[in-house]
């Protein structure tokens, strides 16, 4: 090694002394250092193909075998994108071909601890790490190199980290592992999520989990208010059909060969909220006291409830802040929900918290006389009672440049980089990221009473109850809805699938199903509103199937004008309208109205002493 460093320095060297006849002596020698610095990098650069896994893994006491399936190759050495600053593995590269796996292999005895940093930057390829085939976790579109432990059993153990796809997606993103530690010896339960109180419909299934690491096999008892439950020995335990008498403390005991560790008590009570689909995070667990909730919103791997007396409850993933409201907030009335929140409060001005690293949760200073609001990715938009819309937050793309001249909007929805509106008259309008044709409305478009935007792409309800659907239907047929699916009152989508709310009150759900997601809750009925995160839905549930219209009541002519009272709902928007003469052709109309989850008074303050007749529109 040292021949060869001089004989590539020495020219180098040779050079430097020609350069002192001409320049400075000062700047030859640094010249000549930074000609020897680069050659050394090089040097360093070619020498990662000569290592091993063994030696980029920093585990030479293991042996390392790599694989690729389907077409794709094995894993290599690089020191381009490590954690120690020197070597790591490489996963080999996946074409667009769901089959496609690159794995990298070892095989050793325990019982033992392995510990490992991973890194898996893209959202749709995941990097998984298997005990003996057993999927034991996955990481992917994580911002930097994490921590991971692995408990081995006695005997024989296998560990393969596999990288795949989890949608389709471009270029050609890697998989990274690198300084691995494997450790001999036993290690007793260690619970590392604890089982979590929720809330659950009556009627419905509840079911409580607990994150357990620890030399396997690892053995379970669930128990019931301190009482060990009958055949509870699962990991996961599922109360079957919620009743009064099933409500109280769950906890699990966890027994390995060096000890046995128990869960914190979780409590389970009835609500008015249910949630299906991925739970790793919590987010299907719907918050304990999720009772007399008016309103529900969902995104990523979370969830909220709005209930009627104004407070807020949030469940699932907190990496954002998503879940810590701001302490003076004790009074909203609609509620919307990404990676940062939204709450209108009764005098229409604006609350927001979680991700503003893109000034998103900067609200316009000065707004108000806001009726309803939709929080996308990294943007905010809010419909003010003059149907006029305002956006704030990340604009790459155009999502917060409202058309010029927008008026009559009535709805609103965002999603990744994209804004959609309803009009009065029943037409929508996009604008923002156009990849894959979600701003391009379709002509079908026409009677639209409902919108909703998912992972680049669009839905809308027609009035007669059918859905018309644009922009990337993948993965799957998400844009073309079943021929079935009629009398729908709502829509929602998510990443690979779209949730629907009929007339009857009942949930349909298509799409791709990896998570759950598809799995309507057996028995689940009489939903009144619906969200959907990345790869769950929420629904909440109220005493009968949906309102489908505004209903009039305790109409009151005064010397202050005239009112009505229409029973609301959080999240939609109403207005009163009238006619001096019903053959007119057009209705007049009032200023839009946030529904706030009562019995709402419309007023129309300019009533005049002829008569006058009236109705009231949702949206």
């Amino acid at each position: 090694m040292n021949r060869g460093i001089i004989v590539v320095i020495n020219p180098m060297k040779i050079l430097s002394r020609s350069i002192r006849r001409v320049f400075n002596p000062s700047c030859a020698m640094r010249i000549e250092k930074f000609m020897v610095m680069v050659l050394l990098l090089v040097s360093a650069t070619q020498s990662s193909h000569s290592q091993t896994l063994a030696q980029a893994l920093n585990a030479t006491n293991l042996t390392w075998t790599t694989s690729g399936t389907s077409g794709a190759s094995g894993w290599t050495v690089q020191n381009s994108t490590t954690h120690d600053g020197l070597l790591a593995a490489q996963s080999g590269t996946l074409l667009n071909n769901f089959g496609q796996t690159s794995i990298l292999q070892t095989i050793t005895n325990g019982p033992a601890t392995m510990t490992f940093w991973w890194y898996c930057p893209s959202f749709d390829r995941v990097l998984s790490v298997f005990v003996n085939n057993v999927n034991i976790w996955g990481i992917s579109a994580n911002s930097g190199w994490e921590s991971q432990t692995v408990y081995l059993g006695s005997g024989s153990q296998t560990v393969k980290w596999v990288f795949s796809f989890v949608t389709s997606g471009f270029g050609t993103p890697r998989g990274f592992v690198d300084e691995v530690v494997f450790t001999p010896g036993a290690t007793a339960p260690i619970i590392n999520t604890q089982p979590l109180s929720q809330s659950q419909v009556q009627g419905l299934n509840a079911t409580f989990s607990a994150t357990v690491v620890g030399t396997p096999p690892l053995m379970y008892q669930w128990q019931f208010n301190g009482t060990n439950i009958l055949g509870a020995t699962n990991a996961l335990f599922t109360v079957t059909d919620v009743q009064t008498d099933k409500l109280g403390s769950y906890a699990v005991e966890v027994t390995n060969i060096a000890g046995v560790t128990v869960s914190s008590n979780a409590t389970l009570g009835l609500g008015n909220v249910t949630a299906w689909g991925w739970g790793y995070s919590g987010q299907t667990s719907v918050a304990y006291g999720a009772k007399n909730v008016i309103g529900v919103a969902a995104s990523f791997y979370n969830g909220m409830a709005l209930k009627t007396d104004g407070q807020l409850l949030a469940w699932g993933d907190n990496g954002s802040g998503q879940l810590n409201f701001p302490s003076d907030l004790t009074n909203a009335v609609t509620i919307s929900m990404s990676t940062h929140c939204l709450a209108l409060k009764p005098d229409g001005t604006v609350v927001a918290w979680g991700a503003g690293n893109f000034g998103q949760t900067n609200v316009p200073s000065g707004l108000s006389n806001v009726v309803a609001l939709a929080a996308g990715d990294t943007h905010s938009l809010a419909l003010r009672s003059d149907g006029t819309v305002v956006a704030w937050g990340y604009n790459v793309a155009g999502q917060t440049n409202v058309p010029p001249g927008l008026s009559n909007v009535v709805a609103i929805s965002a999603a990744n980089q994209l804004s959609v509106v309803l009009k009065s008259d029943g037409t929508v309008v996009a604008w923002g990221a156009n990849s894959s044709g979600q701003t391009n409305v379709p002509v079908s478009a026409t009677n639209i009473v409902a919108i909703a935007t998912g992972f680049s792409r669009c839905l809308a309800v027609r009035s007669e109850g059918t859905i018309v659907a644009w922009g990337s239907g993948s993965p799957g047929n998400l844009t073309t809805p079943p021929s079935h699916l009629t009398n729908v009152v709502a829509v929602a989508s998510g990443v690979s699938h779209n949730t629907i709310l009929r007339t009857d009150g009942t949930v349909f759900v298509w799409g791709q199903n990896q998570f759950g997601q598809t799995n309507v809750p057996s028995g689940l009925t009489n939903v009144n509103a619906i969200s959907t995160g990345y790869y769950h839905s929420v629904a909440m549930v109220g005493s009968g199937p949906p309102v489908t219209s505004a209903l009039m009541s305790d109409p009151i002519v005064s010397t202050n004008g005239f009112s009505v009272s229409v029973p609301s709902q959080s999240g939609r928007v109403y207005r009163l309208e009238y006619k001096s003469v019903l053959a007119d052709a057009e209705w007049t109309p009032l200023p839009l109205v946030a529904g706030n989850g009562t019995n709402l008074v419309l007023t129309d303050p300019t009533a005049a002493s002829s008569q006058r007749f009236y109705r009231v529109r949702r949206w």
